[in-house]
C-alpha cells in the first residue's frame, strides 16, 4: 500500500481563515493587487456571495500601493450597496490618488455603508470570513493579520 506524501505544514490561520482573507489582509502588494481585482469579476462573487467583501475592500481603499488601491475601488463599485443604482444615499466617491485623510475617511465610510447593507441571515458567514453568525466583523482577528502585512517595496512586471 503506497502512503501519499506528507501535505505541506499549514498555521492555525491557513488551516481555518480562507487564502483570500489572508492575502488580503496580510499578504505582498502583488497579492493585494490580485485578490482585490478577482473580487469584482461576477463570476467569483456568484461563486462565493459577495456579502462579506465590503471590509476587505474597504480596508485596501488606504494601501500604501496605488494599483492595489485602483483595484479594491474598481471591485467594490461592483458590490450592490457600493454601485450608481444602490441610491443617494449608498453613493461612495473616491479617488484612489487622494490624501491620506481622503483615503482614510473612504476607508471608513465603505465599512459604514457595509455594516448598514448586511443582510438579516439570509446570508452564509463563518469564522474562515472572520464575520460572525450575525455579520460582524471579527475586527480583533481582522487587525492581527492586517498587522503581519508584508509592506516590503517590490515591483512586479506584467
Amino acid at each position: 500500500m503506497v502512503s501519499d506524501p506528507p501535505g505541506p505544514r499549514l498555521t492555525n490561520d491557513q488551516r481555518c481563515i480562507a487564502v483570500f482573507i489572508l492575502w488580503i489582509l496580510s499578504g505582498d502588494a502583488g497579492q493585494r493587487a490580485l485578490v482585490a481585482w478577482s473580487m469584482g469579476w461576477q463570476s467569483a462573487q456568484q461563486a462565493s456571495g459577495s456579502h462579506w467583501m465590503g471590509p476587505y475592500l474597504a480596508q485596501l481603499l488606504e494601501d500604501p500601493y496605488d494599483a492595489v488601491r485602483f483595484a479594491a475601488y474598481r471591485s467594490l463599485r461592483q458590490l450592490p450597496e457600493f454601485s450608481d443604482t444602490a441610491g443617494p444615499d449608498s453613493k461612495f466617491q473616491y479617488s484612489f490618488v487622494g490624501s491620506s485623510n481622503h483615503r482614510r475617511k473612504a476607508r471608513e465610510r465603505a465599512i459604514e455603508i457595509w455594516r448598514s447593507a448586511q443582510p438579516a441571515g439570509k446570508e452564509r458567514f463563518g469564522k474562515e470570513i472572520l464575520v460572525d453568525s450575525r455579520g460582524v466583523l471579527r475586527e480583533g482577528a481582522f487587525r492581527q493579520l492586517l498587522e503581519q502585512r508584508e509592506d516590503r517595496r517590490m515591483h512586479l512586471n506584467e
